[in-house]
């Protein structure tokens, strides 16, 4: 089961295709879902006189649109949906449990060093809470047109900290690679030590700490 977290933006459409392909891939299917997200209380007291929707009202118009979207998205893959209401990271992490689900595919749209900082975000908290492996990109929808086909290139990044930690993501990765006949990369950034602190490193110092890395990544 792979899940899709689906706000109709173009970001969210493109993740779709992305999930479809995975699906057509490992004979999966995909549970499109929205979460109706709860107006804030200001805009509830400013709705005096206008006909405000409540979540509940907008369930049944939610679902048909949902409907419609998985219908044209799913390419014959088999699918469901799911329209539930509250917080959407919330819910989305209690959708993938209850259901399951083995991936994520969702976009994002945090951009710079500080998405991660962005406790606001809701691709932030799932990347977070999930159990299962997510893929995301914040230029989903900025990128040519999405082909179908085999991914090519796996990038892997590990730290050397958490050796078990780092063992399971470099063997998803690596299964992962295999399933699509992809090149793998495997990455590993030692901290910088030529600055910092008012201290200097000799070069020697610092390919003395890059031959350890790669020692320690070596078979």
């Amino acid at each position: 089961t792979i899940l899709a977290p689906i706000d109709f933006s173009d970001g969210s459409s493109v993740a779709a295709q992305h999930a479809v392909a995975l699906a057509m891939h490992y004979d999966s299917r995909v549970l499109f879902a929205h979460v109706i997200e709860a107006a804030p209380a200001e805009f509830r007291a400013q709705a005096v006189g206008h006909a405000f929707k409540e979540a509940s009202d907008l369930s049944g118009v939610m679902q048909a649109r949902l409907q419609a979207f998985a219908r044209q998205a799913a390419e014959g893959v088999p699918f469901e949906v799911v329209v539930t209401a509250g917080d959407p990271a919330h819910r989305l992490v209690a959708i993938a449990q209850e259901r399951e689900a083995d991936f994520a595919v969702m976009a994002t749209h945090g951009y710079g060093v500080f998405r991660r900082f962005l406790v606001g975000s809701t691709t932030a908290k799932l990347i977070h809470d999930l159990k299962c492996p997510v893929l995301t990109g914040v230029h989903l929808d900025s990128r040519p047109p999405f082909r179908p086909g085999p991914y090519k290139t796996v990038a892997c990044a590990l730290g050397l900290t958490d050796l078990g930690h780092s063992e399971k993501v470099l063997r998803w990765a690596a299964d992962f690679a295999g399933e699509w006949n992809a090149k793998l990369h495997i990455i590993h950034v030692p901290p910088a030590i030529d600055w910092g602190a008012g201290e200097w490193f000799p070069p020697d110092t610092q390919e003395l700490v890059r031959a350890a890395s790669r020692e320690r990544l070596g078979p």
